[in-house]
């Protein structure tokens, strides 16, 4: 006679052989390359959710996984919320009117439901707080997108998947370099063509792609034109000033004081209109 744990062992390996061949054509459909942590093998995606997300000690919710996620419900960089969510629905499901997991067809769903019975947010609605109270959206025009980074929390969403010290876990540097002035994401195409995201902070003169190497601002600009629309980035940077011509006429005519106090005016902006200023005193429409 075998035991009662032999059992549910040959249970299981029997649910896990049927998942198998049920998805047998599930596929990696997000392309990963090098996340570390993330099966890149179609193969091994069934046994990863299996060994690592559901919490069940017999392995009932995995079905309902592996269907989300060939669903493209969620990422594989997302199974520790899955795995989160599931353990809230076993502690809470017996206050909830739906204790079918089936009946949900979205995570985002279950997470709601879960959230209206225990009292606390779903990741979901922490991420909705962050990005709202967390950075001001201050421009959105021709593919061009910059977010003014308020808190540490929104320095680490809007930085997810970058080496930027503002968006580490430990010794996080936001405190530092918000203190000096501050810090914009900006999400438009790279100097390669493709969509990425950099990182600016002018009183440093910082501006870094994803990798944290200093980029060749011009050539971010040639790219995208619409970065000298940028209300907050005028007068920072003359590559990033728009009617430059305009603005240095300006310059030359104010009163010293007036530009000394004025943090909008650096030192290169200064600079070009005392070097080029011959070319500035015509007037400018």
């Amino acid at each position: 006679m075998i035991s009662f744990k032999q059992y549910i062992s040959l249970l299981t390996e029997d649910r896990i052989e049927f998942l198998k061949k049920k998805y047998k054509n599930l596929t990696n459909w997000e392309h990963i390359k090098r996340d570390v942590g993330i099966e890149k093998s179609d193969a091994n995606i069934i046994i990863n959710f299996w060994e690592k997300r559901d919490p069940s000690y017999n392995n009932k919710y995995l079905d309902w996984i592996l269907r989300q996620y060939s669903k493209h419900d969620f990422r594989q960089e997302d199974s520790m919320r899955v795995q989160h969510t599931l353990e809230n629905f076993e502690r809470y499901k017996i206050h909830l009117t739906q204790r079918d997991i089936n009946h949900y067809h979205h995570l985002s769903d279950l997470e709601d439901a879960i959230e209206a019975v225990n009292g606390t947010k779903s990741k979901r609605e922490e991420i909705k707080i962050v990005k709202h109270d967390g950075a001001d959206k201050i421009f959105d025009r021709g593919g061009v997108t910059v977010y003014k980074i308020k808190t540490e929390a929104a320095a680490k969403f809007y930085g997810k998947g970058t080496k930027w010290c503002t968006a580490a876990n430990e010794n996080n540097m936001f405190d530092y370099y918000n203190n000096q002035g501050p810090l914009y994401v900006v999400f438009c195409k790279g100097i390669d063509g493709k969509p990425t995201k950099y990182q600016f902070h002018f009183e440093d003169d910082q501006f870094m792609d994803v990798r944290d190497d200093d980029i060749d601002l011009a050539e971010l600009v040639k790219k995208n034109p619409k970065l000298q629309d940028v209300p907050e980035f005028q007068g920072k940077k003359v590559v990033l000033t728009k009617n430059l011509k305009r603005y240095i006429n300006k310059l030359i005519r104010l009163d010293p004081e007036v530009v000394w106090n004025d943090s909008r005016i650096s030192p290169e902006l200064l600079s070009k209109a005392l070097n080029d200023s011959s070319a500035y005193f015509e007037s400018v429409e």
